[in-house]
């Protein structure tokens, strides 16, 4: 059965606004006291009008934000608001208190933060400055989507600390998942034998949130109720020599379709399932025992291999399951690294994958170096 719609004239929708942010009470739950209602956006956990609702889902609301003359149905009003063009933010750029709309934040980098502003990926500079705390924020377009990119610095005499986040602004047209991205972070470090690279990789990309990503609340000239925005750092560089290095420090941010944990737990060198005994190089590189005992250096990032063993990895590696490399010749099993290696070294699956196996490690090996 079809649902009946109904638009409101204005003068009634005008009655229909939340006594706090005094938008329309087009989000659930809607609540009310003495005569005062408030809407889902102010008070998401209170306890719902259901008259109210039960109506509210045959009418159209207009999009709350000036300038936009969308109707929407009851269910789509967040979403919607969340990614809408005429939607205004404070620019994230320090100190910037400029309004912009959300399609426009990237030309406005250039046209204002010209330094700031990016292509598909965000190179920057990191330099060993004595100012005990800096913040930056650079922004960069990756497939037609904003990304933020938060820098915090932090100076203890000859050591440094440097932290990142990454925020992407709401797009009604982004083609894939959130959830299925994530962003490394290449520190690239001038020695006296040559370039030393540090490579992190940060969690799951959040969507800009005023409240979080708060260049006042990081700096500690914030008031505003409900800001928490020194929360969001995801990817960490702690204690750097500076003492060690000559010059600046280049920096890329790249964004990319997330890599499974699976994907983590294989070696960069056989690409065979790591387990205890798992080591990882000072830069961060894991390798497993087999390939440890054949290599001084690490192959990623030429850093001499010591004795250090990632337990966090080799715990993980205890619990997970994983499956056989093969199966996407048909192997279904599934089962603890340990015994997923045990297994592939009789899969009736592996042998006419194993000339195809060889060839993908060296392609990968050769983009690598």
């Amino acid at each position: 059965m079809t649902q009946f719609l109904t638009t409101i004239p204005q003068c009634v929708m005008e009655n229909l606004k939340c006594s706090i942010c005094q938008r329309y009470l087009s989000v659930s739950p809607v609540s009310g006291t003495k005569g005062k209602y408030t809407c889902g956006r102010c008070c998401p956990t209170a306890e719902t009008s259901g008259p109210y609702e039960e109506i509210a889902k045959h009418i159209l609301f207009p999009c709350s934000i000036e300038g936009c003359k969308t109707k929407l149905i009851w269910g789509q009003v967040l979403v919607h608001e969340a990614a809408c063009t005429f939607r205004r933010i404070i620019c994230p750029y320090m100190l910037c208190c400029i309004p912009v709309r959300l399609n426009e934040v990237l030309s406005h980098f250039i046209e204002s933060h010209r330094g700031f502003a990016h292509d598909h990926r965000c190179r920057m500079s990191l330099a060993f400055n004595r100012t005990p705390h800096q913040i930056a924020t650079h922004c960069f377009s990756y497939k037609k989507t904003c990304f933020l990119v938060f820098v915090k610095t932090i100076t203890n005499c000859e050591f440094f600390t440097f932290k990142f986040g990454v925020a992407v602004l709401p797009n009604a047209e982004l083609n894939e998942p959130i959830n299925d991205m994530n962003y490394t972070v290449s520190l690239y470090l001038s020695t006296a034998s040559g370039i030393c690279v540090m490579k992190k990789v940060g969690k799951q990309i959040s969507q800009y949130d005023e409240t979080k990503h708060c260049m006042y609340c990081i700096i500690g000239r914030c008031h505003q109720a409900g800001h928490y925005g020194d929360k969001f750092w995801d990817v960490e560089f702690s204690n750097i020599d500076s003492s060690y290095y000559y010059g600046d420090i280049k920096c890329i941010v790249k964004v990319a379709k997330f890599t499974s944990l699976t994907e983590r737990l294989e070696c960069p060198v056989c690409k065979n399932y790591m387990h205890s005994k798992i080591f990882i190089c000072p830069t961060g590189h894991s390798i497993c025992k087999k390939c440890r005992k054949m290599i001084k250096t690490c192959p990623l990032c030429k850093c001499t291999m010591g004795t250090t063993r990632n337990y966090t990895l080799e715990d993980i590696a205890e619990t997970l399951e994983v499956p056989c490399h093969n199966d996407y010749n048909g192997c279904q099993f599934v089962g603890q690294v340990a015994e997923t290696i045990q297994h592939e070294t009789i899969c009736g699956f592996g042998e006419k994958t194993t000339a195809t196996k060889s060839s993908t490690v060296q392609s990968k090996h050769d983009l690598e170096h």
